[in-house]
């Protein structure tokens, strides 16, 4: 999935087909698959580095009030 993708709406879509995909793949060769295909659920929000978002954040705040004083 391409972060253009996902701007664009298109990945929740592009997920189903995959999910599709694999499935058809698992029947036509079952021998090849030792469990359950991947998690191809849609997930609506993802956080690069969700730690430093806190950090960015503080940062912002900081850099924020040092410019208005």
């Amino acid at each position: 999935m391409t972060p253009i993708q996902r701007h664009l709406l298109q990945d929740e879509e592009i997920l189903k087909k995959r999910h599709l995909v694999y499935e058809k793949a698992k029947e036509a060769n079952s021998l090849r698959w030792s469990g359950n295909t991947r998690n191809w659920h849609f997930i609506k929000e993802v956080h690069l580095n969700p730690n430093k978002v806190k950090a960015n954040n503080t940062t912002d705040m900081i850099a924020t009030e040092i410019y208005s004083s």
